[in-house]
C-alpha cells in the first residue's frame, strides 16, 4: 500500500458524522446512541432533516439540548443528496464519516478506523457490515468489501457501504453532488475519488445496515436501472451509451455482490 505524505496524526482529530434524516421516528433514537456510545468522543453529529412528518425532528432537537456534539438543520431541498450536500457544507471535522438515520455502528468504530488510516496513511477507508432487520435483530448475513476501490471501480459498480466510509476531508474538500433521489451515495464517491487515488478496506465488521422496507435501496428492479443510468448521465456527464453500459455493468456488479460478497457471519 502506497503511503500518502504529509499526513497530521488523527488524535484529537475532529470527525464529522454527516445524517439525512426522513421519518425515522423508529430508529433514529438508536442511531444516535450509537454514535454517543463511540470510544472516539470528538466528532460532531450533523443530521439534517429532510421535511420528515412523524416525531424525528422532536427526538433529535431532544438529543441537541443533551449534547452539543449532536447539530439539526432544515434541508434546503428535498432528497438525501441534498441533505447531505448541506451538511458537507457545514462539516468541520478533520475527517467525514457516514450514517444513515436507521444504520447502527459497533461502539469502536471510529477509533478503529482512525487508528487505520493513520498507521498506514490513507485518506479513504471502509469497512465490511452486518445487515440486521427492522427490529435491530442480526440477519446473519455479512457484506464483505473489496480490498482497495478507485474511480474505475466504482464506476463499474459500487461494492461498499455508505455507513462504514470515513475520508479525510481536506483531501476531498466542498464536494457536492448531482441531486439524485437513489444512488447518491455511489455519486458522492466518484465526486471524492476524482481527488483521493484510492480508497482502502479495514477488514472488520464495525457497522450496522438495517435492511427495511422502507429503505431508499428498496423499489422496482426497472426503477433502479433508471437511477443507476441518471447516476451517470446526470452526475458524471456521461453520453447516452457510455451511461447505459456502466448501469448494466451494474447490474452484473449487483448479481456478483450477492453471489460472492455476502456470507454468513460467525457472530
Amino acid at each position: 500500500m502506497a503511503a500518502t505524505q504529509g499526513h497530521t496524526k488523527f488524535k484529537n482529530g475532529l470527525v464529522s458524522i454527516i445524517t439525512p434524516l426522513h421519518n425515522a421516528e423508529d430508529f433514529i433514537g438508536e442511531t444516535i446512541e450509537s454514535v454517543l456510545s463511540q470510544n472516539y468522543t470528538h466528532f460532531e453529529m450533523l443530521i439534517v432533516n429532510d421535511h420528515s412528518t412523524d416525531s424525528s425532528q422532536k427526538i433529535v432537537e431532544d438529543y441537541c439540548k443533551k449534547d452539543s456534539r449532536i447539530k439539526l438543520y432544515d434541508s434546503d431541498g428535498y432528497g438525501a443528496a441534498v441533505a447531505r450536500n448541506l451538511a458537507l457544507r457545514k462539516a468541520q471535522g478533520e475527517f467525514i464519516a457516514f450514517l444513515d438515520s436507521d444504520d447502527l455502528w459497533l461502539s469502536n468504530k471510529l477509533e478503529r478506523q482512525l487508528a487505520f488510516m493513520n498507521d498506514k496513511e490513507i485518506d479513504f477507508s471502509y469497512t465490511p457490515y452486518e445487515y440486521i432487520d427492522e427490529h435491530s435483530k442480526p440477519l446473519g448475513i455479512v457484506r464483505e468489501v473489496p480490498e482497495t476501490i478507485d474511480y474505475h471501480s466504482s464506476l463499474v459498480g459500487c461494492r461498499i457501504g455508505c455507513l462504514s466510509v470515513v475520508y479525510r476531508h481536506e483531501k476531498a474538500p466542498h464536494i457536492q453532488t448531482a441531486d439524485l433521489k437513489k444512488r447518491n451515495d455511489d455519486a458522492l464517491w466518484l465526486r471524492i475519488f476524482k481527488h483521493i487515488d484510492k480508497g482502502y478496506r479495514l477488514n472488520e465488521v464495525l457497522c450496522l445496515y438495517r435492511k427495511s422496507s422502507n429503505s431508499l435501496s428498496s423499489g422496482s428492479k426497472l426503477k433502479l436501472l433508471g437511477h443507476h443510468y441518471r447516476l451517470y448521465r446526470i452526475n458524471e456527464g456521461f453520453g447516452v451509451l457510455k451511461s447505459l453500459l456502466y448501469t448494466f455493468s451494474n447490474v452484473l456488479v449487483y448479481l456478483d455482490v450477492k453471489k460472492n460478497f455476502e456470507h454468513p457471519t460467525n457472530r
